[in-house]
């Protein structure tokens, strides 16, 4: 019984990697709108599900658009979504063949930081569909997390910066103090000596008079 439910387990397994695919791309709106198209290939009866989300700019929309290729012709559009944040895609093929999922913005200004999860398939892979919802989850949780880090980061080297012009300032502030306080002692100093060999000069003059010697006398 234990091997029948480990074989099964390993077959969703083996599955959910054949069936899902994840995508983590930079949308720029001035490059070749193909580049921003995905390509899938659905059986008749199969069905797409994905979700998209845009995560950066965290405001930002995007157009989503589900079209079947038309070998012969334009293609045919047979899904889409427009200026949403984030959102699902789910669509039951018709006909068989190819399929694209396309990403458009009217804003030719602004990138994006799209996440895309799509998932190919038949009706009552449940067990695909969850493992799908828990990787966009954790995709999410992911990016919400390194967001935070950044912002914590951003902010302790902000911190680091304003301490360091500080010390830096106040640095500059004492050096300039001590300068001012050397150069007045020095001036202090000079002036000091200066009246001091004024005076000895005269008293020395006061003694060495002959006359003034002999007045006291």
């Amino acid at each position: 019984m234990k091997n029948s439910y480990g074989f099964v387990t390993l077959f969703l397994f083996t599955l959910y990697w054949q069936k899902v695919t994840s995508f983590d791309f930079v949308f720029e709106p001035t490059w070749n709108p193909e580049d921003f198209c995905f390509y899938e290939e659905i059986e008749r009866g199969g069905v797409l599900t994905g979700n998209f989300h845009v995560l950066d700019p965290e405001d930002s929309r995007i157009d989503v658009e589900l079209f079947k290729v038309n070998p012969q012709g334009p293609p045919e559009l047979k899904w889409d979504s427009r200026g949403a944040q984030r959102g699902r895609i789910s669509y039951k093929a018709e006909d068989g063949g190819t399929y694209k999922v396309c990403f458009r913005s009217g804003d030719i200004t602004t990138s994006r930081l799209v996440s895309y999860v799509v998932k190919t398939g038949f009706e009552g892979t449940v067990e695909v569909e969850a493992m799908n919802a828990l990787q966009v989850g954790q995709i999410e949780k992911t990016y919400e997390g390194l967001t935070s880090l950044q912002r914590e980061l951003d902010s302790a080297l902000a911190s680091q910066y304003y301490l360091r012009t500080r010390l830096l300032k106040h640095e500059k502030t004492i050096l300039s103090t001590n300068r001012a306080v050397l150069v007045f002692l020095l001036l202090k100093t000079l002036f000091v000596a200066s009246l001091v060999a004024v005076k000895l000069y005269f008293v020395k003059r006061l003694f060495d008079d002959p006359k003034r010697v002999r007045m006291r006398v």
